[in-house]
């Protein structure tokens, strides 16, 4: 089964996408910040198929959190999505690490999209 983590500061949000993407197959594990993600490197942690993260976080902002994901051996190879309200930040976040951006409001279809597109491994791909 693929592992999606969402760090997001907006319960009703984590919530939300949790739930979606439970029903679609996906376990799903939710963190408020990035800081509390980071506290969970210093333990046991098997890096995700997939990185959710919203740009804007209580503490370290997502873009930060997106660098040192990809900087860490282990999830460095690992997509991150970002998503933000504010659109004009895309272009930033894209050349600061992130491989793909959702504006919010998004629609779930097209989150599902994004990480299909993330979680097919080489092997699944159609030739």
């Amino acid at each position: 089964m693929k592992k999606i983590i969402v760090i997001d500061d907006e319960q009703a949000i984590c919530d939300v996408i949790c739930l979606i993407l439970g029903l679609d197959g996906y376990t799903v594990q939710s963190f408020p910040t990035g800081e509390a993600l980071l506290d969970r490197f210093k333990n046991e942690f098997h890096p995700p198929d997939v990185f959710i993260l919203d740009y804007h976080l209580a503490g370290m902002n997502g873009l930060q959190l997106c660098r040192m994901l990809k900087e860490k051996e282990g999830t460095s190879v690992v997509p991150v999505i970002m998503v933000s309200g504010t659109p004009d930040i895309a272009p930033i976040l894209l050349t600061g690490g992130a491989d793909f951006f959702l504006e919010k409001p998004f629609e779930l279809n097209d989150m599902l999209r994004i990480i299909k597109r993330c979680t097919v491994s080489n092997r699944e791909a159609p030739e």
